[in-house]
């Protein structure tokens, strides 16, 4: 037996206050106004990051290294004047170690900009009444993203950067890509704040891509057996039929059923024998024309894969967004029709968009001969095959443990009152200063990854 990829409501985290529990309803995301407002406190700050790191080093063996030369031409942009915005790749939740260590070394108090769920929910068993005071203090700010309480969160930005004493701290992905070495489309809201803010206080704002690549060490062929015997449990629902076999065959083997699965879906037939790359992208092809035609958004022949699944991407949360739950004794009535076709509509919305998140997780796999002998490229691989068969994230313990990470500073892209030419709109400007962080975030990726085992930086 395996399990069905097709996600239910549990499998989607909403950016709601929901304390623990799923959204009723589309009116609880319209009409949820919490904001709440980071209050740094240098001395607990620094205490934390100290924290962070004695118990990534000390109980986990995670070591983030950051070199003495990044650290100096951090200061050395900041020394230039003006507000700083640090942008990062989000890649696994391995960065909350990864940052620590960053703003250690270099003795930053950073404001963070992170999503509303993550102050509404139990952490390691605390409340969120004890999570959201200490993380205010510690420099954390949430935005609810699709809420009319998103003004206050770019408020606060303007504040902070205006201020010009904490640099700002955000994720331009706007979620996890999943130890991908390719950073994920960036959205062009970092560069919209960061023009909002020179146009609006006549200051510059400093945009710094600072890229952070992960490597796992040769220790953690512990860690790659526990997390594929997970895999297999779920997936083959028992006994492996190939768990006498080494590691490496039976990672490729669980990749090729997932990937066949994906084909018997799509209706695709037996193709093993092409190869990995064509038979990932004819997946990738047929999940974006069904959803295509279900949303009705034929595409021009130009536009690729990505540019596509970002379209359906927004389609799909605009249908979300207009749906509306019924009112009066519909609403409180489990079995009126009126409730349950919402409910049936609003799963489906949220079932495609899950199919979306799948096709980027395939997309990112590597081929299995790729597997062979290298146990950062099989942990990797069994990270998002456990994001995309058990459908949520696996612990913070299981990424972080034997892990190595490596953080390199990109050239700062400067934002000045000028920014805006003459006729030019906010958000083509934004799209264009953001295509270009991208591109720079990437290259800073690929190199720390490359240099992850290099010696001669201070390890922290």
């Amino acid at each position: 037996m395996q399990p069905n990829l097709k996600p239910d409501l549990t499998r989607i985290s909403q950016s709601v206050r929901f304390q623990g529990r799923q959204p009723i309803d589309a009116s609880e995301i319209q009409t949820c106004n919490d904001f709440y407002k980071a209050s740094p406190i240098p001395w607990l700050t620094r205490c934390f990051q100290g924290g962070m790191q004695f118990v990534a080093t000390r109980f986990l063996n995670f070591h983030c290294t950051v070199p003495t030369a990044e650290i100096n031409r951090l200061h050395a942009i900041q020394q230039q004047g003006g507000a700083t915005m640090l942008a990062l790749n989000h890649s696994s939740l391995a960065d909350s170690f990864s940052i620590q260590a960053l703003a250690y070394q270099a003795r930053l108090t950073p404001v963070t900009m992170a999503a509303l769920e993550n102050f509404d929910r139990k952490i390691a068993n605390i409340p969120y009444q004890i999570i959201w005071p200490i993380a205010r203090r510690l420099g954390y700010f949430s935005v609810n993203r699709g809420n009319q309480s998103i003004q206050k969160s770019t408020d606060h930005v303007q504040e902070i950067l205006g201020k010009g004493k904490n640099p700002l701290l955000i994720f331009p992905e706007g979620r996890i890509s999943w130890q991908n070495q390719q950073v994920g489309a960036c959205q062009n809201g970092a560069l919209r704040l960061a023009l909002q803010t020179s146009q609006n206080q006549g200051q510059t704002v400093r945009v710094i891509p600072i890229g952070i690549g992960y490597r796992y060490l040769p220790q953690a062929k512990g860690q790659i057996l526990k997390l594929l015997k997970q895999n297999e449990k779920k997936w083959f629902r028992g006994k492996s039929p190939q768990a006498w076999q080494p590691i490496e065959p039976r990672i490729a083997h669980l990749l090729n059923t997932v990937l066949e699965s994906q084909e018997k879906t799509y209706h695709l037939g037996r193709q093993a024998h092409r190869p990995w790359h064509q038979r990932l992208g004819e997946v990738q092809q047929a999940a974006i024309h069904r959803l295509s035609e279900k949303y009705k958004l034929p595409f021009p022949p130009e536009k690729d894969a990505s540019q596509q699944m970002r379209h359906l991407f927004k389609a799909i949360n605009q249908r979300q967004i207009e749906l509306r739950p019924p009112t009066g004794w519909a609403r409180l009535n489990p079995w009126s029709t009126p409730r349950k076709q919402y409910q049936q509509a609003r799963q489906e919305t949220q079932s495609d968009i899950q199919i979306l998140r799948d096709m980027e997780i395939l997309l990112s796999l590597e081929s299995p001969a790729k597997l062979e002998n290298d146990a950062s490229q099989q942990m990797e691989a069994l990270i998002k095959l456990f994001c995309l068969i058990h459908g949520k994230r696996p612990s913070i313990l299981t990424i972080a443990r034997n892990c190595k990470a490596q953080v390199r500073v990109g050239e700062p892209i400067v934002v000045t009152p000028s920014a805006l030419n003459q006729g030019q709109s906010l958000i083509r400007r934004a799209k264009q200063l953001t295509a270009g962080l991208q591109q720079a975030l990437q290259k800073t990726v690929e190199e720390a990854r490359s240099h992850s085992f290099s010696g001669g930086p201070n390890p922290l």
